[in-house]
């Protein structure tokens, strides 16, 4: 499995890859900023060497959630020209879906997906919906690859329902990527994933939380960094808390490769460097037990 961790920079990977003498070498996602500059992008295009694979996300769930697509055929046309340019140092891009939700999502976002077809470009299709007229129109189109959006993942009754959709999608080899989902829990369950991107290592560090994965309980810990929460709240799973003691040495066990607890209880960006390692090493262990369940992928 492919685990993209999303949001980091070219500076960020040679930083951790530093430390660890060279074997950190991430797949990442990135998404297009149609409001700001997209130098981070380019630096990552610059240095292929840093980075296993990059995809491009269109930037379409940041306008829909700063108040929607108002310049939509302009954000649309930016974007196609980005990629349309720097296609070849881009391994996939999503396509342009600006419509998430309603009977409308699979209409526009189809015509998006086909104009940019038209235009020699070969997008991601995301999938918002698991209606069958959907799902049909992506296994007729048999393209290497596909995206679950993140809004069919939000929660586990949700998560359970595309299960069965990855599976068949898997079975007339289709790729499948899921947007925004990278919970150890959930990746297991729908084990026939081939990729899957991540920003959560950077929401569990500005919520001042150490993760990583447990050996002596087979499941993710998060460490608070912090005895209380910002209203006074004592936080159950402080550190230093009694409880948490056995986790905390094997903690300190699975960042010794970058730094030391000290360097992680004190630097925000140690800490952001930390929580990004715990998913590249998620992704070995995932692909070691897809491996052991004779799944297969024409690349990984």
């Amino acid at each position: 499995m492919k685990i993209d961790i999303t949001g980091l920079t070219a500076a960020d990977i040679i930083n951790i890859s530093r430390q660890i003498n060279g074997g950190f070498c991430p797949s990442i996602l990135r998404a297009f900023d149609h409001k700001k500059s997209n130098n981070k992008i380019f630096e990552l295009m610059k240095k292929p060497s840093l980075y296993k694979s990059l995809k491009c996300d269109s930037g379409t769930f940041v306008l829909n959630m700063k108040g929607g697509l108002e310049k939509t055929d302009d954000y649309f046309v930016n974007y196609c020209n980005f990629v349309d340019e720097f296609k070849d140092h881009l391994d996939y891009y999503i396509n342009f879906d600006a419509v998430f939700l309603g009977e409308n999502a699979f209409p526009v976002n189809k015509g998006y997906q086909e104009r940019m077809e038209a235009m020699g470009l070969e997008p991601v299709f995301v999938i918002h919906s698991l209606a069958d007229y959907e799902i049909d129109y992506v296994i007729r189109k048999k393209p290497k690859l596909v995206a679950i959006a993140s809004a069919l993942l939000r929660n586990e009754k949700e998560f359970d329902k595309i299960i069965p959709v990855v599976d068949k999608l898997y079975a007339n080899g289709i790729l499948v990527h899921l947007l925004g989902c990278a919970s150890y829990r959930r990746l297991t369950k729908a084990i026939k994933v081939w990729s899957c991107d991540a920003s959560s290592y950077g929401r569990w560090a500005s919520f001042n939380r150490m993760i990583y994965f447990s050996e002596s309980v087979g499941k993710e810990i998060k460490l608070a960094r912090s005895c209380c929460t910002r209203t006074g709240k004592p936080n159950k799973d402080y550190f230093r808390n009694p409880k948490m003691i056995p986790f905390l040495k094997e903690y300190e066990e699975f960042i010794k490769p970058l730094f030391s607890l000290d360097e992680v209880l004190d630097s925000h960006q140690a800490l952001l460097h930390a929580n990004a390692y715990h998913m590249y090493c998620l992704e070995k262990r995932i692909t070691e037990m897809q491996k052991a369940q004779h799944i297969e992928f024409p690349e990984w």
